[in-house]
C-alpha cells in the first residue's frame, strides 16, 4: 500500500495516517488504518476499485475516508467519503491534503482532544506530525460549527474548493471534476463520472417510477437528464459495453463501466487485469493486483 501511495504522490502525512504511523484515534475507536499490516491481512467487504481507503470503520455498516482515483482518465484524484450501505456512494470532501486533514481533525480528532486520559503532549505530537498548529481550544470551538462555517474560517479552503462548497448558481466556478454533491449537480462532469459518484440515481434514469398508490402516486423528486453516457444508463448491457470500449481503445470508458453495477467482484477483478495490458503505470498494476488479491475471488458486492 505504501508504494502505491508514494507512486501516486500522496502527501506524506496522509500516507502515515493510512499506515497507522500517526495514532489519530482513541484506543478503543472502531476506526482502523487501512494500510496497516493487520488491516491489510483482512478481506472484508469488497468495494469498487476507483476508491483507495485511508481509514475505514468496519463496525456495523462500514464507512471510510479515502481517495477517489480514476485511472485512464484526465481527472485529478480527490479526497472522498464512502458509505458502503449507500451503494458505495462517493462524496468529495476535500481536494487538497490540508483540507482532508482539517476535515478529520474537526470531525474526529476533537474526541482525543477532549479525552482527559490522553496526555497533552501526545495530542500535541499528533498535531505536529500533521503540520497543523491549532490550539486545543480552537479545535473544540471550530468542531462545533457546521461544515460551511468551518471552511469559511480555515485557510486550507481558500483555494481548490470542493464541490460541496458551491451551489447551483455558482457551480460553474468549480474547477474540479466531481459530478454531484447531495442535491448539487455538476452535469458537465458526467462524461468522466462513475455510477458511485452520482448522489441521486434518478438523474441517470434509475428509480424513475412514481411512488405511492393509485391517484396519489408522486412524481420522483429528481428528473433524469438527457444525454447520459451509456455506462451510467440503467438499461445498457454493461458487460457488452466494456467489450465494446476495449475494442475501440476507449479505456477510460471501460474503466468507468466496471466502477458501476452489473459486475461481481470476480468479474471486476478479471477486467482490472485485462486493463493492465493497456497501461504502463506501475501504480495501476500494483493497485489492480492489490485489489484482486483481496476481493477478486468474491462472488458479490453485498451492498449492491
Amino acid at each position: 500500500m505504501r508504494e502505491i501511495l508514494e507512486l501516486l504522490g500522496i502527501d506524506k502525512r496522509v500516507q502515515e495516517l493510512c499506515l497507522g504511523n500517526i495514532v489519530f484515534f482513541r484506543e478503543y475507536s472502531s476506526w482502523e488504518y487501512y494500510g496497516s499490516d493487520d488491516v491489510n491481512l483482512k478481506k472484508n467487504h469488497p468495494y469498487p476499485p476507483l476508491y483507495l481507503p485511508i481509514i475505514i470503520d468496519y463496525d456495523s455498516t462500514p464507512i471510510s475516508y479515502g481517495i477517489t482515483k480514476h485511472w485512464f482518465t484526465n481527472r485529478e484524484l480527490t479526497f472522498t467519503y464512502m458509505e458502503f450501505s449507500e451503494q458505495f456512494l462517493n462524496a468529495e470532501i476535500a481536494r487538497t491534503p490540508d483540507q482532508f486533514i482539517d476535515n478529520l481533525i474537526f470531525e474526529y480528532y476533537v474526541d482525543s482532544i477532549e479525552d482527559d486520559d490522553i496526555y497533552d503532549n501526545a495530542k500535541q505530537k499528533v498535531l505536529q506530525h500533521l503540520e497543523r498548529n491549532y490550539s486545543f481550544e480552537d479545535i473544540k470551538r471550530i468542531s462545533r460549527l457546521n461544515s460551511t462555517e468551518r471552511a469559511e474560517l480555515l485557510n486550507s479552503y481558500n483555494e481548490r474548493k470542493p464541490l460541496w462548497m458551491y451551489n447551483q448558481n455558482n457551480v460553474g466556478e468549480y474547477t474540479g471534476a466531481f459530478p454531484t454533491a447531495e442535491v448539487l449537480v455538476n452535469q458537465n462532469a458526467f462524461y468522466e463520472a462513475a455510477f458511485y459518484e452520482i448522489s441521486h440515481k434518478e438523474w441517470i434514469g434509475y428509480n424513475t417510477e412514481k411512488k405511492g398508490f393509485s391517484f396519489f402516486k408522486k412524481e420522483p423528486k429528481f428528473k433524469a437528464f438527457d444525454n447520459i453516457p451509456d455506462w451510467l444508463q440503467p438499461k445498457t448491457d454493461k458487460k457488452e459495453l466494456f467489450e465494446k470500449y476495449i475494442s475501440t481503445s476507449e479505456f477510460n470508458k471501460a474503466w468507468l463501466t466496471i466502477n458501476g453495477p452489473s459486475f461481481s467482484p470476480i468479474e471486476v477483478g478479471e477486467r482490472l487485469q485485462r486493463l493492465k495490458e493497456f497501461s504502463n503505470e506501475k501504480a495501476y498494476h500494483l493497485w489492480a493486483d492489490f485489489w484482486c488479491e483481496r476481493y477478486g475471488n468474491m462472488d458479490s458486492f453485498i451492498f449492491i
